[in-house]
């Protein structure tokens, strides 16, 4: 492994390191959901064995991206988007401020939005307190 890779291979690493402590996640929780052993997932962050061994997949910084609630430009380093809007990069930078509990409930409200399905609390989406559509 040359040099360039592994500074970068060291950098992808220590963000996923960030943001999984960021995320509140510990490291056994974190290799159950990536589907490794404890010990099989301590080579990753701690940089041990072989020049293969400890060096992230594309596939696993895909998981990894999905389970911390993070785009994978983050944890690569790179510059997001350049056409995001200003209210996406606004919601992007708040979610990183809040703790790991307020960032699940934040997703569990987004996946509501998108399937249209009411918030606790809420009535489903046609229907009123006078019944359907107000009728």
């Amino acid at each position: 492994m040359n040099k360039a890779s592994e500074h970068s291979d060291t950098a992808i690493t220590q963000r996923v390191i960030r943001e999984r402590e960021k995320a509140g996640i510990k490291k056994v929780e974190f290799a159950e959901r990536l589907g490794l052993t404890k010990s099989g997932y301590t080579p990753y962050e701690t940089r041990v064995g072989t020049a293969y061994e400890g060096t992230f997949t594309v596939e696993q910084l895909f998981k990894i991206a999905g389970v911390l609630g993070v785009p994978i430009e983050k944890l690569l380093g790179l510059p997001l988007p350049a056409d995001m809007t200003e209210e996406a990069r606004w919601l992007l930078n708040t979610y990183d401020l809040l703790p790991a509990d307020q960032r699940r409930i934040l997703i569990l409200v987004a996946n509501a939005l998108l399937r249209q399905e009411p918030l606790p609390g809420q009535e489903p989406p046609g229907l009123s307190a006078q019944g359907l559509d107000g009728q």
